[in-house]
């Protein structure tokens, strides 16, 4: 089964992406402590608006959105997107390697009512949680919002 919550071409495509994080990352996130998110990799061919968070085990749901108030490539850490991330910097540096990564600077989270588990994710979109990201088609995003009942985006940044 294709996963029908994917993108699959630039006419599917929407500002919104999905990424997976380890479940401890849960209660950090519904106190809204959670103000950037790094990952390695992150979208190239869209500016994405918001991310769609999915947590994995033992968790396994969809259980919130971020809107993203900006987006950029970095290739270092500072004492600031230590704090925003809630990772120090030696955690950073080590997550990075080094390399460019993604930052996603992120506002409050909506969080889902209820939360969207796997196996009905997996029923019906054949949803297939991210190694990293995958960015959202138009029904998988109109699909997620309906089953998390999430609310419209308001004062998204545009850039």
């Amino acid at each position: 089964m294709i996963n029908l919550a994917k993108a699959t071409d630039a006419t599917t495509a929407t500002s919104s992406i999905v990424v997976s994080f380890d479940s401890r990352w849960y209660e950090l996130l519904q106190r809204g402590k959670i103000r950037a998110v790094i990952r390695k990799r992150g979208p190239k061919k869209i500016r994405p608006e918001c991310i769609y968070v999915y947590l994995n085990s033992p968790i396994s749901a969809v259980v919130a959105r971020l809107p993203i108030r900006e987006f950029e490539w970095r290739n270092n850490v500072d004492a600031q997107l230590s704090e925003m991330t809630t990772l120090n910097l030696k955690e950073i540096r080590a997550y990075t390697g080094g390399e460019r990564f993604a930052v996603y600077y992120v506002g409050k989270p909506e969080l889902a009512q209820p939360k969207v588990p796997l196996n009905e994710l997996a029923s019906k979109l054949g949803f297939v949680p991210p190694q990293s990201f995958f960015i959202l088609s138009s029904s998988g995003k109109e699909q997620l919002d309906s089953l998390g009942k999430f609310g419209t985006l308001v004062g998204r940044a545009r850039r």
